[in-house]
């Protein structure tokens, strides 16, 4: 097999990653291995590149926003996405389960056969994992803006934009229509997954499919000043599920109303501002990836039983 390995060299373990040990762990695995070290600014320029003579597989080296870059290219190609975990958190990587030891990753894509696994799409733009509006493209805005400025690491900006955006009392008016069925909401954000997720303390994989070809659609109902306090301290601790009037919604479209006629929003932890409304869709098997466990079938229905955890107030 003749794959394009393209390292981000801004990611979090690609710095102390030598370009010869990554070749002896693709050697080793039989695996012929074109490796190139991308800057940032530069991927799309060297992935198109990449792509001119397609390789067996794309190999891509880095976190959540590297994958998705090159995931969105490859989407309906048919030529397999391989992922070394060199990011900050790996979600996509941990979701599908892939090894985070890298020379396990490694030997994944050379033993393991592609498996068709989803993608969501916001206005013809694709991602992996998530998209929100709200609160927290807002905090993601802050934070990288103190840290730009000031120089402070990563938590500590959290908390800062935290209290920051908390301050603005950041509750939007949104009209949504999920698969036909409209109803609104006031409140501070819209999370749009790309499969269901379950947000649980200490738990790594917080997809457990990612081949139900749906969307996961949360929204909160925001009382008073405290129950926002609240709302962002369970999210701070991943416990999104124990808000009270936290609401999960599946389908395979959304529509986003606002009487904003731009809308800024996270797609895989990259900002952006789209025009509103926003149109999302489920894009069933639309990606193949190397994993353990492949062979695992599309499914076009959703068996309602591996929603049990959310109790009957929070189904609809």
């Amino acid at each position: 097999m003749k794959v394009a390995v393209l390292v981000n060299a801004s990611a979090g373990s690609a710095r102390s990653l030598s370009p010869g040990e990554l070749e002896r762990l693709f050697r080793d695995a039989n695996i012929s291995a074109d490796i190139v070290t991308v800057r940032e600014n530069d991927f799309e320029k060297v992935l198109q590149q990449a792509l001119r003579q397609p390789p067996d597989a794309i190999i891509g080296g880095g976190g959540d926003g590297t994958l998705s870059t090159i995931a969105a290219k490859l989407a309906g190609t048919g030529i397999p996405l391989g992922v070394l975990p060199l990011g900050t958190c790996n979600h996509f990587a941990k979701d599908l389960g892939i090894p985070m030891d890298l020379e396990e990753a490694v030997n994944c894509i050379g033993r393991c056969s592609a498996e068709p696994v989803d993608m969501g799409e916001v206005n013809g733009h694709l991602f992996i994992n998530n998209s929100s509006i709200g609160a927290y493209p807002e905090i993601v805005r802050e934070r990288e803006d103190q840290r730009a400025r000031l120089g402070i690491p990563k938590w500590l900006g959290n908390i800062t934009a935290f209290m920051k955006v908390l301050r603005r009392w950041p509750l939007m008016p949104v009209r949504l229509e999920l698969d036909g069925t409209a109803f609104t909401r006031l409140t501070p954000f819209v999370f749009v997954g790309n499969n269901e997720y379950k947000f649980s303390p200490g738990k790594e994989r917080m997809r457990e499919r990612l081949h139900a070809g749906e969307l996961c659609v949360f929204t909160v109902c925001v009382r008073n000043f405290w129950s926002l306090v609240r709302l962002f301290w369970l999210a701070l601790l991943n416990r999104l599920n124990d808000a009270q009037d936290f609401e999960a919604h599946f389908g395979r479209e959304l529509i986003i109303h606002s009487h904003r006629k731009h809308l800024r929003l996270s797609r895989d932890g990259e900002l952006c501002r789209l025009q509103s409304p926003l149109r999302y869709r489920a894009r069933p098997g639309e990606l193949l990836v190397f994993r353990q466990g492949a062979n695992t079938p599309v499914v076009d229905q959703v068996d309602e039983g591996h929603r049990a955890h959310l109790g009957p107030a929070l189904r609809s």
